[in-house]
């Protein structure tokens, strides 16, 4: 279907010397092949602009559609100065990576402790190879995730990082290549399409521990006939609602009385 779409709006047949319709290069992970080629029998099909070896034919693909078509309009901003502010303590964000410069970044206030993110992109025909990035408050990059790069794993696996101050926080989202593009894989530049995440982080402020404490032993008393008994008690299991165990003694005396 987008092979003929790409005919309406001027594209020609990708192809080589030897290929009228390129059937594309690589295998597992670097598996592609260019649409206005023949892709079939490869697991991810983009636009092209003749990146690959040998190709006969080198139309910038995204340039003559928009010249028939507008690119959407960028829905977020693409740096921390610029971007997104999503109040609360989650967030459902639908987005589209329109070209290989568009990075989309979502700013959020989060406690101390986890945040969550599952990411999501089309998981028939996917064009974009989705990368998030969490950063923190400066900007400094806290952690990187990736799809492997393959059919139905385009977006990173369900991510959990955990925050370590209460702060603003950035998620920014792009598109990314997956080898040259010269042999194998793609290249970033069309490396683009929808992509959706869920995200939960933690409440402001500090909140109160929570007590956990078990019998050192599994020792029985009667409390009537013992009523000087002494009973151990193992506390280490308290904890911090802002994810910080408490460094109390690791067991305390209580006396009946």
């Amino acid at each position: 279907g987008s092979h003929e779409v790409g005919h309406t709006v001027g594209l020609l047949h990708d192809g080589t010397a030897t290929e009228g319709y390129f059937g594309g290069h690589g295998t597992g992970a670097g598996s592609w092949a260019p649409i206005m080629g023949v892709g079939y029998y490869k697991d991810i099909v983009q636009w092209s602009k003749g990146d690959y070896t040998g190709a006969n034919n080198t139309q910038d693909d995204l340039s003559v559609i928009a010249t028939f078509l507008p690119v959407v309009a960028d829905e977020f901003g693409g740096s921390t100065s610029s971007a997104t502010v999503v109040n609360g303590l989650s967030a459902e964000v639908g987005g589209i990576i329109s070209s290989a410069t568009d990075v989309d970044t979502i700013k959020f206030k989060s406690g101390r402790g986890n945040l969550v993110i599952t990411p999501k992109v089309a998981l028939s025909s996917p064009n974009l190879r989705l990368q998030i990035r969490v950063l923190g408050p400066t900007g400094t990059v806290l952690g990187t995730y990736v799809g492997d790069g393959t059919v139905g794993n385009m977006a990173p696996g369900p991510i959990t990082i955990n925050l370590a101050t209460e702060d603003f926080y950035y998620i920014q989202l792009e598109g990314i290549a997956n080898g040259t593009g010269t042999t194998d894989g793609y290249p970033k530049y069309a490396s683009t399409g929808f992509y959706s995440f869920n995200a939960t982080w933690q409440p402001l402020g500090n909140r109160p521990p929570v007590a956990n404490t078990t019998l050192s032993a599994t020792t029985t008393y009667d409390y009537q006939a013992e009523p000087t008994a002494r009973v151990n008690f193992n506390g280490t299991l308290s904890m911090d609602t802002d994810c910080l165990l408490y460094t109390s003694d690791a067991a305390d005396d209580l006396t009946r009385v």
